[in-house]
């Protein structure tokens, strides 16, 4: 495809190697072959084909524990998704997120990306509000409880004579 010039072509080709490297487990090198198609795209000024690598970028870097450039990645996936009102892939941007937001451990956060889905409605594809249903679920659940052993954490710490302010 690069010898015969054809840069879309290339751009698939490339986010399909880096799939196949996510698959048999080398992030690394999946990540590499997603930026390399998502400079294409984006080159060729094609922003909804951009957003595929980028999706799969911040996946990688997430599997790679760089939840910070994950997040980045996100973020402007989730500006181009808006500006050029693809609301489909809003949802699944900010699914991405809130999954994101779970493993890091702001649970609040995360339940209100995955409320943000279920507010689009039918936009998303059923089996995204399915998923996001689940997640808002796992996310209470989780906030609730970390709130609830905060709350006995500082019971106990009044208790011992330490104060609200500790």
């Amino acid at each position: 495809a690069q010898k015969l010039g054809l840069a879309g072509t290339e751009a698939h080709a490339l986010n399909n190697l880096g799939t196949n490297e996510y698959l048999v487990g080398d992030p690394g090198r999946a990540l590499e072959l997603f930026e390399r198609a998502y400079t294409i795209w984006r080159d060729l000024g094609s922003t909804r084909q951009s957003m595929i690598p980028l999706r799969n970028i911040a996946l990688c870097y997430r599997i790679l524990g760089r939840d910070r450039e994950a997040e980045a990645a996100l973020l402007r996936s989730l500006e181009v998704s808006r500006d050029r009102e693809f609301p489909r892939e809003e949802a699944l941007v900010f699914t991405e997120l809130a999954h994101l937001k779970f493993e890091m451990g702001l649970y609040h956060e995360a339940a209100r990306l995955h409320r943000e889905v279920l507010m689009l409605g039918d936009v998303a594809p059923l089996r995204t509000r399915a998923e996001n249903l689940k997640g808002l679920g796992r996310a209470l659940a989780e906030a609730v409880a970390v709130d609830q052993r905060r709350l006995r954490l500082q019971s106990h710490m009044v208790q011992r004579g330490h104060g609200e302010g500790y």
